[in-house]
């Protein structure tokens, strides 16, 4: 077994390589760093620590299967209802995170892993970080989120994820994270996106566990404001189409140095 140090989006991580040969990143002390996840659990239930959770549509936790790595890894489902404008979204009650205006204030690291399940011709997704606890608009597009650093896609218009970032005002920077990210059912993505204390920049990292292609950049313009809080966002909606959309998450995590 081997430890050694390495960098995922932007952040350094003690890391642990097992004899499969994959590496894993060593968990902080509970008792300085402060923790937030959400966890499957059974039947409609997702356990939390740290921060709680709304979830709008039907949360199910489906059988594992040895079909493919999305379909074997423990996870919840959320379904949104099949009409017009309906969604499927999860969000926190509570603030989890900021840049930070001062020396020693704000970063976080941030962790998701997605699995996408039931899409449509219409409807738009994000996943990550967003300047709001409330519910999100049902008609929302990417054109019009805000305050926000994540990845997402608009249909019908987005043939791969788009790293997405935008402050308070006017429309989001998108980047395409190219065809190795290719908006898909079935496959299993790991998001990281993480600040340092007070930084001016924000990193943005994805795997796809599937194929091992990885996106990394770093964000330096139209971010939400240093003193913009920020909580999770795993959000997807139908548009026009009256039939359901689903994703799958085998979990949430967000760490704070206070």
């Amino acid at each position: 077994m081997a430890v050694y140090a390495r960098n995922r989006a932007g952040a350094p991580w003690v890391d642990v390589m097992r004899p499969s040969g994959r590496d894993f990143p060593l968990q902080p002390h509970f008792g300085v760093n402060r923790i937030a996840n959400w966890s499957p659990s059974v039947t409609t239930t997702i356990t939390t620590e740290g921060l709680p959770i709304t979830s709008v549509g039907t949360v199910s936790h489906p059988t594992l299967a040895a079909t493919n790595l999305a379909a074997s890894m423990r996870r919840w489902r959320l379904t949104s209802a099949a009409v017009v404008d309906s969604v499927a979204e999860q969000r926190s009650a509570g603030w989890a995170c900021w840049r930070g205006n001062a020396a020693g204030l704000g970063g976080w690291t941030f962790v998701t892993r997605l699995s996408l399940t039931t899409l449509q011709a219409t409807g738009m997704g994000f996943f990550g970080l967003y300047g709001s606890t409330a519910a999100l608009a049902t008609t929302l597009t990417l054109a019009t989120v805000l305050n926000c650093i994540g990845i997402g896609f608009q249909r019908g218009t987005h043939a791969n994820w788009q790293l997405v970032a935008n402050d308070g005002t006017g429309a989001p920077t998108l980047t395409d994270m190219g065809a190795s990210f290719a908006i898909a059912t079935g496959g299993v993505l790991t998001l990281y996106v993480a600040a340092a204390p007070n930084a001016a920049v924000v990193w943005v990292r994805l795997v796809n566990e599937v194929t091992g292609a990885v996106f990394e950049a770093e964000i330096t313009a139209d971010l939400p404001a240093n003193t913009q809080f920020l909580s999770p966002r795993l959000y997807l909606n139908t548009g026009a189409t009256a039939a359901a959309v689903a994703y799958d998450c085998s979990g949430l995590y967000v760490e704070t140095d206070y």
